[in-house]
């Protein structure tokens, strides 16, 4: 009997611990993208960050990972680069994208008049490599 049971919760416990398994903490998603954050209080931002790319119209074809991270004075919002990336390969025009996008996201989310976010690069595992317009 108790086989039965264990072998009956097996299956969707599996299914739940492999949904959780990415280990970047919790998250919302829409139009492709994904905006993880640490902490429950985080969760409206994260939403207004996605309603923020609906709003300028950036919908990817693929799927796209962001963390949004509070620092000390400031938030971040990590962009993922799943390649190899060196802080060399952004050009000057992209740079100037990432700062009009940072500026934007300042002034278009609520949650960002208070406390700035500043837009910064990161590999899969959420480490920054390179953030290119510093607060």
């Amino acid at each position: 009997m108790l086989q039965k049971i264990f072998s009956y919760f097996t299956l969707p416990l599996l299914i739940f611990l492999l949904s959780c398994s990415k280990g970047h903490g919790l998250h919302t998603t829409a139009h492709n993208i994904t905006v993880y954050y640490e902490e429950t209080s985080q969760e409206k931002m994260a939403k207004e960050i996605l309603e923020f790319f609906k709003a300028i119209k950036i919908s990817p074809s693929h799927q796209m990972d962001l963390k949004l991270i509070k620092l000390e004075r400031k938030f971040q919002l990590l962009f993922i680069k799943g390649e190899a990336f060196k802080a060399e390969d952004l050009d000057f025009e992209e740079i100037k994208i990432f700062l009009d996008l940072q500026q934007q996201l300042n002034a278009k989310v609520s949650s960002f008049t208070a406390t700035p976010c500043e837009i910064a690069i990161a590999n899969d595992q959420f480490e920054v490599l390179e953030i290119p317009n510093p607060i």
